[in-house]
């Protein structure tokens, strides 16, 4: 595709949020990264670090981020409380 081949379009994992009493609590995303421009990476050559960014860049991460930070706070009350 493109004239490549191992071209990656889309990703997935999951985003782990922990508290200080070591509750956690999990968020599986996924994602298309689009149709790539004209410049292209090299599957062997993608770096954790290319790949960090261009997930970054697809999603409200400080959302994602408070709504599990949210759901921890939800978990103490309930459970201590």
């Amino acid at each position: 595709m493109y004239g490549k081949q191992e071209v990656a379009f889309a990703w997935s994992g999951t985003l782990v949020a922990t508290d200080e009493s070591g509750n956690t609590r999990e968020k599986t995303l996924a994602g298309g990264l689009g149709v790539p421009g004209d410049s292209f990476i090299d599957s062997a050559d993608i770096t954790k670090e290319d790949a960090v960014s261009w997930i970054e860049a697809s999603l409200d991460l400080e959302s994602i981020k408070a709504d599990l930070e949210s759901q921890l706070t939800v978990f103490k009350i309930i459970k201590f409380e």
